[in-house]
């Protein structure tokens, strides 16, 4: 790199002092006046600009201030070169935006060198805002991809697992039955992995945002309970879930993410015995803890396991145990809820993961709804006759939900983009019920503007609707959201979906 150094001096002296100090260090501009200053900077955009403070018409301070005011030239190191020692005219100078001082009379070494220092210092910031914006770009490429992967991979990983479920009602064959939960394992391996890639992606590109909340931590304790005490049947596990009903401020989709991680890791590396998920209330703020009667963890690994790929014993990389990312989006997640997360562990006895979080001051608004005295949304009886269409331009995923649902008792339509299910839905002598769309579909509308254009034929804006989709960008979603449609990405179970589906229709 060539400096571009403008000298700005009314005394014709101390330029040629400056130039014969500066000889060889960079192209060399010159100014007696301050407009002519600015008129040079605007043209030649010098690297830095070694500028008088007392100068008549317009001093060091206004040419200072006019620099670092315009776009143009506000990048510009400003050194300054003065009589002026006393502290009021540097602070003055420096509150502008000057970087450093030279005193008259020059010394033309400490000119050289002081330049020279600032020359090194102006170019490692712009390598190092180059290597940044380089980095950023191959961020946002690799983001790109990864979201192109994920929706083209959960596609057919959708179709399968409907298509297993569909089969999974029809077989009685106890061989037959067999290979189907080996087949169900493997799905939920793939989808593991694939989900668990994807949110790695989403924390390192730095699109997922905190949405803070307060609510009582029983709903997540409750939940969490439910999804695990299946597994832990299955592996003759004791887990116990202390209930609490404090209420807490966190972002609830984000926490029950690091709950959810921690519970299985604990569950998955205890071969035998009980796994505990509980709270202690310490001040204003309440600890969960998930503690486990596993293996253990070396105290020389205590910090090492939150970093990607780190499992410990597991140097043959089963996939049964994961890929060694859970604890990372763990300590992930929790710096973004600003959360505190530790960790305690003893050899043969096993561990103790906690995570810290503020207790609201307030009681959490109820939630909408009806319900039983026990927190329970009230049901309503199904109607069996409601009418679901379907928009979905993959046949395989489109020809598998509609499979399931017509199992479930719903009647379908379906479409494999905008136009045909806009003709299906003027033609067909029936209400529909509910939507559920792909985002990205063929032709001139995607999912939401389907949905929009739906709901104007049944003159209905509040007609329930769905986005099952593959697209995890989250401007996508929060799309979604400001449409008043329920985001699903893909793959879900059919369990999932019939839940969703069953609450947007009142059936639950």
């Amino acid at each position: 790199m060539t400096a571009k150094l403008l000298i700005v001096d009314d005394d014709v002296n101390t330029i040629r002092l400056m130039n014969d100090a500066l000889r060889g260090e960079g192209d060399l501009f010159f100014a007696t006046s301050g407009a002519a200053a600015i008129r040079i900077a605007h043209e030649k955009k010098p690297d830095i600009v070694l500028l008088d403070a007392e100068m008549p018409e317009m001093d060091g301070f206004e040419v200072c201030r006019a620099l670092k005011a315009d776009p143009a030239t506000a990048a510009a190191t400003i050194i300054f070169v003065t009589a002026y020692s006393d502290i009021e005219s540097e602070i003055r100078a420096l509150d502008l935006g000057a970087i450093d001082f030279i005193h008259k009379p020059i010394s033309p070494p400490l000119v050289r060198a002081r330049v020279r220092n600032h020359v090194i210092i102006k170019v490692q910031a712009e390598l190092a805002h180059a290597a940044k914006a380089q980095a950023e770009q191959a961020n946002a490429a690799k983001s790109r991809f990864l979201a192109a992967a994920s929706h083209d991979l959960r596609q057919p990983l959708q179709a399968l697992i409907w298509y297993k479920d569909s089969l999974l009602e029809m077989v009685e064959d106890t061989a037959a039955l067999t290979l189907l939960a080996r087949c169900d394992e493997a799905l939920d391996a793939m989808t593991d992995i694939l989900n668990t890639l994807l949110d790695i992606n989403q924390l390192e590109a730095g699109v997922v945002r905190a949405e803070m909340s307060c609510f009582p931590i029983s709903r997540l304790l409750e939940r969490l309970a439910r999804q695990f005490a299946c597994d832990a049947a299955v592996r003759d596990l004791d887990l116990r879930v202390v209930q609490n009903r404090l209420p807490v401020v966190s972002d609830p989709r984000l926490l029950e993410h690091i709950l959810r991680n921690l519970l299985s890791n604990a569950v998955k590396y205890t071969p035998k015995g009980k796994v505990l998920l509980g709270c202690r209330r310490r001040g204003d703020t309440l600890r969960i803890e998930v503690l486990d009667r596993g293996t253990g963890i070396p105290e020389e690994q205590l910090q090492a396991v939150f970093e990607e790929f780190h499992q410990v014993n597991n140097a043959a990389r089963e996939r049964s145990k994961g890929l060694g990312l859970g604890l990372a989006i763990v300590q992930r997640l929790a710096s973004l809820l600003e959360h505190t997360i530790d960790v305690r562990s003893e050899l043969g006895k096993g561990s103790v993961f906690a995570i810290t979080v503020p207790l609201s001051p307030e009681p959490p608004l109820p939630l909408p709804g009806s319900l039983t005295q026990d927190g329970v949304p009230r049901s309503s009886p199904p109607r069996q006759s409601n009418t679901v269409l379907i928009v979905e331009d993959d046949p395989a995923v489109r020809g598998a939900l509609r499979l399931m649902l017509n199992r479930a008792g719903y009647r379908t339509l379906s479409a494999g983009d905008g136009d045909t299910a806009l003709a299906k839905a003027l033609s067909a002598a029936i209400q529909l019920d509910l939507i559920i769309a792909d985002y990205n579909l063929p032709n001139s509308m995607n999912g939401l503007q389907v949905i929009a254009h739906l709901r104007e034929l049944a003159r209905d804006r509040q007609l329930p609707a769905i986005i099952l989709t593959g697209d995890i960008a989250t401007d996508t979603r929060q799309e979604i959201t400001r449409q008043g449609c329920e985001y699903i990405c893909k793959p879900v179970s059919p369990t999932e979906l019939l839940r969703h589906i069953r609450y947007l229709l009142g059936q639950i």
